[in-house]
């Protein structure tokens, strides 16, 4: 069978616009998941979580535009775009989140 008649998977997402006070690990993963900072860091110091397919145990990893965000269980989310800064001083993301 030829590469160009097979199926490929498609992945649903939903795309979160949301503020964080920090790109700390723990409050990307909180705003993602639509869960408080605490479950977030439980997730994160019991091995849960991988950015970019290395796993990390500190919560207050910085996350980058464009990391891929696994958490086992969980499901899996990309920081799309950091867009700036808001009048409170809080830090605008696009998380893309799959489903």
């Amino acid at each position: 069978i030829s590469f160009d008649l097979l199926n490929t998977l498609k992945q649903k997402s939903k795309t979160i616009n949301t503020t964080v006070a920090s790109l700390r690990a723990d409050a990307v993963i909180s705003s993602g998941l639509g869960e408080s900072r605490s479950h977030a860091v439980r997730y994160i110091q019991s091995g849960k979580l991988k950015i970019n397919h290395k796993e990390i145990i500190s919560p207050s990893y910085l996350v980058k535009e464009g990391d891929l965000i696994s958490i086992r269980g969980k499901g899996r989310m990309i920081l799309e775009k950091v867009e700036g800064i808001t009048k409170k001083d809080r830090i605008k993301i696009v998380i893309k989140r799959i489903i």
